[in-house]
Parts: structure tokens; sequence; C-alpha cells
């Protein structure tokens, strides 16, 4: 029996696309569910979750559009309890997630006028690791309350491998048949689903509902309606207002630059055009205002609600200035989208914003110093810090939107954008602009010009592994190619591709499920070429 002796070599590796496919086929298939949402993270892998008929599942899918756990993780099961709404991944900052939802299981309620009004609600969360591994049990974790009553709320990292979550609390009052405010709390859970602590927020002074807390430099920050307060993550503590407090929205990046977006009013000119000003701040991880930019966003709409414009969303440039979009009718009932880029020079397109296109923009995404965005007509664009688009045409997505259905987006980090939908055809799907101008293209596809000059077999990744790994390789000449898994005693467990191949880069995904820890070697043969690698598989 042939043995294997290899000499382990680490070096950066080529990758594959994703699917080229824009139509719901196998490719594109992550999970069960209806409801979708999108948690990516800072090397463009992400984790995609759904929900259907009481039951959540979650996928995490590599960067380049691999599913990296065998199979969809079911996340919680509790059939007859109606928990089939949204489900929130939030990063454990170690390659999982924590997941939240709202959760009616021993609920009260009662129904007027057609609406359902639930109250004694609960929150749930469960945590699934990067292999896959769900930590807490079947149905989830019940998030820790102070009193009964209907709750509302939002989970963010701590930043320390576990969670913190932001609670309001509403009691149905039965002499005035209306729900009052009753009081609101932090709690902070460690990775294992411990409780570190929870803290009772006084709001007795002010209206609140939860809404999403921001966690940047040393504080957590939560907003009363007006009124914020600042914590201290690692042990709950009531913080003093930092030097610099935001006055609207607050805009990170990895944690250590913050935006502070504020809308500074209007005016009509007497051409009867809407001018709306806005400002930007930049402010430092310990909460010091760096520059305040000014600019203004021109409506060339009736002035009805529908066509004023609304502060759209924004992304960073990664270069320490924002890119942001708007979009409003005009009098002849065309919605246009406009864009503006501000850095600490102030505003760098013409002073009421760029128009872009007679389309509008539901999402935008982030490159270095590149404005994406994507369109409702399920296309996308790259655009320069000139406004000027940078491919050829607009890049189509789905190509069959009558049977798609409430697509969500969410930017990869790295200058491309990830689209999850429900499809009819059953289950949720996803698909990449790409990064190159092409659907599913990561990286630019060999071509004559760039044709590898030689063989070359690069380490699987990840390495060690549990339980998929990808192999990557380039070929120079067209050859019959095999690649095969042999384990430490030169048997061979598995082939993975046996044909011929033209010249090009290549990847493989292999699922070692079935396999169990230990070492194993891989072995490319191309003509004449072969070349052995070394991984370890830990379970």
């Amino acid at each position: 029996m042939r043995r294997i002796v290899l000499v382990l070599l680490m070096y950066e590796i080529s990758y594959s696309q994703w699917s080229t496919s824009t139509y719901a086929d196998s490719a594109l298939y992550v999970c069960p569910g209806f409801v979708q949402t999108i948690l990516t993270f800072d090397d463009g892998s992400s984790i995609i979750c759904g929900a259907l008929n009481d039951s959540r599942y979650a996928q995490k899918l590599d960067p380049y559009g691999n599913k990296v756990w065998p199979q969809p993780v079911l996340i919680m099961n509790t059939p007859g309890t109606g928990n089939d709404g949204i489900s929130t991944p939030v990063s454990d900052g170690n390659g999982g997630c924590f997941v939240w939802w709202n959760d009616y299981r021993g609920a009260a309620f009662r129904i007027d006028d057609a609406y359902t009004f639930y109250f004694n609600n609960a929150f749930y969360m469960q945590h699934i690791d990067k292999n896959g591994n769900v930590l807490q049990q079947n149905g989830g974790m019940q998030v820790d309350s102070i009193a009964g009553g209907q709750k509302d709320g939002y989970g963010v990292a701590d930043g320390e491998g576990g969670i913190i979550f932001y609670m309001s609390e509403n009691i149905y009052d039965t002499t005035s048949g209306a729900f009052r405010k009753a009081r609101t709390w932090l709690v902070r859970y460690d990775g294992n689903g411990q409780k570190i602590w929870m803290k009772d927020i006084d709001t007795s002074s002010s209206e609140l509902d939860a809404g999403q807390p921001t966690k940047f430099g040393d504080r957590i920050m939560i907003s009363t309606i007006g009124e914020l307060k600042f914590f201290e993550p690692i042990t709950g503590d009531l913080q003093s207002p930092p030097p610099y407090t935001p006055k609207g929205g607050m805009i990170t990046y990895k944690d250590s630059i913050g935006y502070d977006t504020q809308s500074r009013g209007y005016e009509q000119d007497s051409i009867g055009v809407f001018h709306h000003h806005f400002a930007v701040t930049q402010i430092s991880s310990t909460w010091d205002s760096v520059w305040c930019a000014n600019y203004t966003i021109d409506d060339e709409s009736d002035g009805t609600s529908f066509g004023v414009p609304f502060n759209g969303p924004y992304v960073t440039d990664k270069k320490g200035g924002l890119f942001t979009v708007w979009v409003y009718t005009d009098r002849n009932g065309t919605q246009i989208t406009r864009a503006q880029w501000i850095t600490k020079l102030g505003p760098r397109w013409k002073l009421g914003g760029k128009k872009i296109l007679n389309k509008v923009a539901p999402a935008i995404f982030n490159a270095e110093n590149k404005l994406g965005i994507y369109f409702s007509n399920n296309t996308a664009q790259l655009f320069d810090t000139n406004g000027a688009a940078l491919w050829d045409t607009n890049n189509v997505i789905i190509s069959d939107p009558g049977n798609v259905y409430s697509p969500v987006y969410a930017s990869d980090k790295n200058g491309g954008c990830i689209i999850a939908y429900w499809s009819t055809l059953g289950g949720i799907f996803a698909q990449h602009t790409g990064r190159v101008g092409k659907v599913g293209q990561i990286t630019k596809v060999p071509t004559k010009e760039n044709t590898p000059l030689d063989f070359e077999l690069s380490q699987n990744f990840p390495n060690p592994f549990n339980p998929t790994t990808t192999f990557s390789f380039e070929i120079s000449r067209k050859s019959f190619t095999t690649l095969k898994v042999f384990d430490i005693l030169g048997r061979e467990v598995t082939t993975l591709i046996a044909k011929e191949l033209k010249p090009g880069h290549y990847s493989q995904l292999w699922h070692a499920s079935n396999c169990s820890s230990g070492v194993y070697f891989y072995l490319l043969q191309s003509g004449a070429y072969a070349e052995t690698k070394k991984m370890l598989l830990l379970k």
C-alpha cells in the first residue's frame, strides 16, 4: 500500500466563486424558512437564518458561497406556538452567533378589532458556535425578565464572546384597555448562556420602547425619548455622558470610528424645490468629536409626504467618510435615487447630491472608497468617489422576481452585497452581487492573460477543520485531473475530482462529517504533476 510523505506549507490561496445563477436553484439554496435574516463577518462569510412553522434554522456560508455546515442547523422546534417570525443573529466574536427572537410560548393574548395583542410574552435566544453546534437546549433559552408584560428588545455583542439584551416591558391595563410603559433593563450572558448581570434602568421620567443599543468604544449607548444613557459593557454600570453626545443616528465602523447623523430641517426655494439639510459628526473611539460636515439633498417633488426624501442608509467608505443615498418621487411620479459622499472636507459631490438612477435603492454596501447600490429592480452597481459607475452594466442578481419575496440585503464588508430571499420553490436562497461586476464572482475569472503559469496546490482552508474544508489549486495545461483524500494509513477515503480540466483556478469543498478525527492527506494529480498535502480534522 502506498504511503504518503509531505512537507506542510501555509500561504495565501485563491478561491472559486459563488454560483453565477440568477435563478432560485439548488446551488443557491440555503435553508428552510419563510422569514430570512443575514449576519455578515469581516472576512465576507455570513450566517443566514430562516423561520418556518414554529421552527428556526441557520446555515453558514464561507466568503465564496460554499455551505460551511453539512446541513442547516435547527435552532429551535416548538410545534403549535406560532413562533415563525424574525430570527435576529448577532456575532459571538468567534465565527458563530447568538440568535434571538420574540416568543409566545405560554403568552396570554386577546383579540380586539382583528388585532392580536400578546402580553407576558418572552424573548428567547440560541447560541450556535462556528462549527454549527447548538449550545442551548432545543427550543432555546429564555432571556430573563423583571416582570410580566408585553416585551420588546434587541441584542448586541458584548465584545467578550457574550451578548447583552436591552429590554422594555409594557403592562396591559385592563381598566383603560391600553398598554402602558412599565420597566426597562439590561441583561448580559456569557457564551455558555450563564447570566452575568441584570440592571434595572430608571426611565420614570421618559417614555421608552427598547431600540437597538449601540456598542462603541468603552460604552453601550441606549436611547430613550429625549434622553441617552451610557453603560459600561463588562460590568453594566451606568456611566456619565461622554465628551460628545450623539444628537441623531449612530453609525460605527469596527468599533474605532463613529458617525452621528442628524437632520437639520429643510426649506423650499422660489421654484418649489425642497432642500433638506443634514450634518455628520465623526466621533473617535473615546467619544470625542473629530470633525463635522453639513450637506444638503435636493427634492424635486411636489412636497407631499410621498415625495419628501428619506434620509437613507449610510455606509462608511472605510477611509474616514460616509456614503448615503436618498429616494424621492418627482412631480412626474418618477422615483429618483440620489447619493452623497461626505468627508471632513464636506460633501464631495454636487451640493444637492448626485442623481444616480431613476430607480429605488433599498440597500447600499461599501468597498474601500467605493459605493455599491442595490436597486429595486434586482440589479446592482458600484460607483467610485467621483460618482461614476465602475461596472459596464448594472449587475442583474435575480431573474425570476415573480418567484421571489421579501429579499433582504447585507454588505459582505469586502465590496459586495449578499441577498437572501424566500422563493415559491420552497425555502430560503442567497446570491452575491459579485465584486467585479459579474453576479456571484468574487475575483476575476482567469483569462488568457492571467492563466496560471504552473501547477500549484494550496493548503486547505480552514485547517484544522470540522467538518468542512476547501481545497484550492491551479493547473496550467488541459489535463485529466484527480483530487483524492487518504487517511493516515494511506487508504483512499474519497475521490473529489476525476475529470479533464482546462487551465485555471479551481476549488473543491469536502464534507468530512462521516470521518473520524485525525490526520488526512489530499493528493492532486494533473497530467505529469502530482502533489500531496496534510490536514487535520478535529471533532
